[in-house]
């Protein structure tokens, strides 16, 4: 973050777990929405390590990000550490700021540092009838897998027994895992969202809809004291009518078993430091990444397509030599047009457009003809017509 002092990981290996498990899902969201004409407003609970908001920055299509803190003192951290970004802090709790904002989210993450209580169930309550989260829209939450009380123990069940109402699972609920058992919990509070009418502001016909989502998805990671729990849907829309037939076809994901299980997170610590620290160390291990996946695709790969949260992606790509797949220069292109002849000895549309550099405006502008005179190469015959040289 521009102008925030140096923040170092103090939770050790399992901060670096819940990392990794928040890259893994978290990058898909952002990857599919939003682009320069629609930027994104994300919605957030960065804390006092402001992680949350480093991450979304970091991609180009966000457009906003809204931070809430209750606590007074955390709230002035944020704002310090956020100051000159696009990003807006409310002190408030996550309840009491959905109750009251007419804003409208793109994508909402909430971390909560609790687990799965009547607080997190509130706030998703709201955000679905409220309509706070746009269609199309994304919604990922993370809870700890430890430490409910009776009553909310009690409530994880009765949760269940009404999804198994709608559509009987045939398994009992002391044969679940604990994990299984609050993830399915929460899945059946979705889905009786999706049955439930959402009166937009008076309960009348005119007013009513319903929410459609996509089924949850679960990951988890260990800490040192119990597990984490991280989940992700993506409301596709507000209807007028119910269709319980989608949510009947996929029985299996809102039980979270087979396929759609509980995926497990696990990082090695092999290489002695961690995802989250920069510098040349890890420079040096992304452009590795980097070029063992040219020379299995002989074409630069796009961040998303590594995996990983970096923000230095441009100077990482030139650092091993090969020509990025956003602001190349010209000398960048043709160092890659004469890759392309060192491999296959000529060259084609076909090996311009595999490289992922057809359009470039290099290219539009001299053509492949232009370009292979300059250069002295070879253009080698295209299956629609021969190109002379």
């Amino acid at each position: 973050m521009k102008g925030a002092p140096e923040r170092v990981d103090h939770y050790g290996e399992a901060n670096v777990a819940k990392r990794s498990a928040q890259r893994r899902v978290l990058t898909p969201i952002m990857s599919r929405r939003g682009g320069q004409a629609n930027k994104l407003r994300v919605l957030c609970m960065p804390g006092v390590t402001c992680w949350d908001i480093d991450y979304f920055l970091s991609f180009e299509q966000t457009g906003e990000v809204v931070a809430l803190e209750s606590d007074p003192a955390t709230a002035a951290v944020i704002r310090v550490r956020a100051a000159g970004l696009p990003v807006v802090v409310h002190e408030q709790s996550t309840t009491e700021f959905l109750s009251t904002t007419d804003d409208r989210f793109d994508v909402v993450y909430l971390d909560y540092f609790a687990n799965f209580n009547q607080q997190v169930e509130i706030d998703v309550q709201i955000l679905m009838r409220r309509r706070l989260i746009r269609r199309r829209g994304a919604y990922a939450v993370s809870f700890y897998g430890a430490r409910e009380s009776i009553v909310t123990q009690a409530r994880h069940r009765m949760l269940f027994e009404d999804l198994d109402t709608l559509r009987p699972s045939n398994e009992s609920w002391g044969g679940m895992s604990r994990n299984r058992q609050r993830c399915v919990a929460f899945n059946s509070l979705i889905a009786r969202l999706r049955f439930c009418s959402l009166f937009v502001s008076e309960p009348s016909s005119a007013n009513r809809a319903f929410v459609t989502t996509t089924v949850p998805k679960w990951s988890s990671y260990a800490t040192s004291n119990c597990d984490m729990l991280l989940g992700c849907f993506s409301v596709t829309g507000y209807s007028k009518h119910p269709d319980r037939r989608k949510v009947f076809r996929s029985m299996d994901g809102w039980y979270v078993r087979g396929r759609f299980g509980i995926r497990r997170w696990t990082v090695s610590t092999a290489t002695g430091f961690s995802l989250m620290q920069g510098g040349a160390a890890m420079d040096a291990v992304w452009g590795a990444r980097v070029a063992r996946f040219y020379r299995r695709n002989h074409y630069t790969p796009a961040r998303v397509e590594i995996g990983a949260h970096i923000r230095n992606w441009q100077a990482i790509v030139r650092g091993v030599g090969l020509c990025p797949r956003v602001n190349a220069t010209d000398a960048e292109i043709d160092a890659e047009v004469m890759r392309i002849v060192e491999r296959d000895g000529y060259v084609t549309r076909a090996s311009l457009k595999k490289a992922k550099i057809g359009q470039r405006p290099l290219l539009v502008r001299e053509g492949l003809r232009g370009v292979c005179r300059r250069l002295g190469v070879q253009a080698g015959a295209s299956r629609r017509r021969p190109i002379a040289q």
